[in-house]
This record gives structure tokens, C-alpha cells and sequence, in this order.
């Protein structure tokens, strides 16, 4: 459960937490500041009523009902109000989908995305549908839930950064590396999935292709090992997956040698993918696959 201090004022935070370290909350605020006080990872909230302010090292954002915000969690993250202020949203923990998140070429401080566009309606829309039938969601269901939620909002994020120029300074080379990620995203599953081909069916030089990568400080061959390793971890740990091996994973995301998958994991993430499966942070897939998510509420005065 996002792990919030409250400095003044009233509050009170629920929602559904899971054993990897996404969570749904529900804050409200009645005259009060809040802290976060928990691990680092990222958040996204969608202000469902009121007013307030969030406080961060890069500065201060104003919140109006209807915002949708993102950003990285640290410990310098406040959110207040002089009245009242609800904020739905999700907190994605340090490993899995907030890993993705980081990988994004973009800024990570807190900022409001603009609500406006066709995907910003449907994130927006998913998150309020899932914060209304909170107490129906059960474990099957928030993963791909998670995994939605990053999408959208990965594709979102990259979009706004891609018209404020923040990838590489240029409106114009934006839009191509946005194009070269999805191209990315849709073929990981792919084993012949290939920086030549990335190029091709983003419609540019294989040279023009890796200068982009250059830019964000890794090679289109690293990127695509790093996100269908990311991809990888999800699924070693979902339920819904429990009864698959770890060979028959990795040949889902594009691991054609079960040798080279394991080689590359542990030098990623310095355990095996067997340790990581069945370590104590994961999901216990000896677990029922139907149970209820973890509901947890905190309630707060001061």
C-alpha cells in the first residue's frame, strides 16, 4: 500500500496493494499535507475533485479537478490543500512495470499530461473504472490492469515529451524514436527481431536508427534485451502464468536460447529466473489464481 505521512490536517488514503508492489489508492485531503514516505518507484493520479497543490525538488504544480499527473516518488513528494482534494491513482514499485517507466527517454519529473487527447480520455477513463470497482478487483485482474496502465501511459508521456522537444531537441526526431519504441513493443515477441528490421519498419537508415539510441545512451540490440527481460519478469511472477516454465516464457518475449536467457537474466538481475520466481518479493503462485486483491484502508487525523 503507498506508504504516505501526514504532516496536518485530515486524510484519509485506501485502496488494493499487491505482493509486487502495485497499488490503487484513494486520497483525500481535507485542509492537510502529505508526504510520501515510501520506496521509490513512480505514481500516476487523476485529480477527481478539488484543488491543491503538489511539491516536489523541481518545483511546485498546481491540481485541478480533471488533471491527470505523473512523476518518480521520493521523499521531497508532497501534495496539499487549503480545502478539499481527492486524487484517484497508482503507485508502480521499484522493479517490473516502474522499470519500463524508467527506461522512457523522458523527463521524470512530476508533470501534468494533457487530458485532451484520445489516449490521455481512455487512460484517464480505465483509471476511474478500476478506482469504482476497487473492491471487486482480485490479483488475475490488477496485473494486466498494471500492464495497461503503463502502456498508456508510457505512449502518453513519450508523446508530450516528443512535442516539448525533451528526447532530442527536435519535434521531428521525437516522433521517429516514439515510432521506433512501438515498433519495438509490438515485435518483442519476435526472435528475429533485429535493429535492421527496426529500421525498416519505422521507415529510416539502420545508421539514422542507432544515433537516436546513441542519444538515450544504450543500443536498439540493449533496449530490446532490457525490455523483453522487463517483460519477462512480469510474467515470471503472475499468476496467471504459474503453470508455464521458465523456457516456455522467455520463448513468449523473444529468447530463442533458454541458456542465453538465463546468462543475460543473472547479470541483470543478479539472481536466477528460478530465484526470482519463487523469492519471497514475487507473487506465491501456489496461491488460489481468483483470490481478492489485498484491500487495505488508513485513515488519519492530526
Amino acid at each position: 500500500m503507498p506508504d504516505v505521512r501526514l504532516e496536518y490536517g485530515q486524510a484519509r488514503l485506501m485502496g488494493a496493494s499487491t505482493p509486487w508492489c502495485f497499488s490503487l489508492f484513494d486520497l483525500r485531503l481535507a485542509g492537510a499535507r502529505a508526504r510520501w514516505a515510501g520506496m521509490p518507484g513512480f505514481f500516476l493520479g487523476r485529480v477527481a475533485e478539488g484543488a491543491g497543490l503538489l511539491r516536489t525538488r523541481d518545483g511546485t504544480l498546481a491540481l485541478n479537478a480533471g488533471d491527470v499527473i505523473y512523476g518518480r516518488l521520493t521523499s521531497d513528494l508532497a501534495v496539499s490543500c487549503a480545502q478539499g482534494l481527492q486524487v484517484q491513482g497508482a503507485v508502480f514499485g521499484p522493479s517490473g512495470s516502474a522499470a519500463r517507466l524508467a527506461s522512457l527517454p523522458t523527463v521524470a519529473k512530476p508533470s501534468v499530461l494533457n487530458a485532451e487527447t484520445s489516449g490521455m480520455v481512455l487512460l484517464s477513463g480505465l483509471l476511474r473504472a478500476a478506482m469504482e470497482n476497487l473492491v471487486d478487483l482480485t490479483m488475475d485482474a490488477m496485473r494486466p490492469l498494471e500492464m495497461a496502465l503503463v502502456e498508456f501511459l508510457a505512449t502518453e508521456a513519450s508523446a508530450q515529451a516528443a512535442d516539448e522537444k525533451i528526447l532530442h531537441g527536435s519535434m521531428g526526431r521525437n516522433a521517429i524514436a516514439l515510432r521506433a519504441m512501438q515498433v519495438i513493443e509490438l515485435h518483442l515477441g519476435t526472435p528475429g527481431l533485429s535493429p535492421r528490421l527496426i529500421a525498416k519498419f519505422t521507415g529510416i537508415s539502420l545508421r539514422y536508427l542507432q544515433a537516436l539510441f546513441a542519444k538515450a545512451g544504450e543500443t536498439p540490440n540493449q533496449y530490446i534485451r532490457r525490455r523483453r527481460l522487463e517483460r519477462a519478469c512480469q510474467d515470471l511472477t503472475d499468476t496467471r502464468y504459474a503453470h508455464q516454465s521458465i523456457t516456455e516464457i522467455s520463448l513468449r518475449w523473444g529468447f530463442a536460447d533458454a541458456a542465453y536467457f538465463s546468462r543475460v537474466f543473472r547479470e541483470a538481475y543478479a539472481v536466477s529466473p528460478s530465484e526470482y520466481r519463487y523469492s519471497g518479493t514475487c507473487t506465491d503462485t501456489r496461491q488460489p489464481r481468483h483470490r481478492p486483491a489485498r484491500l487495505v484502508a488508513f485513515q488519519a487525523a492530526a
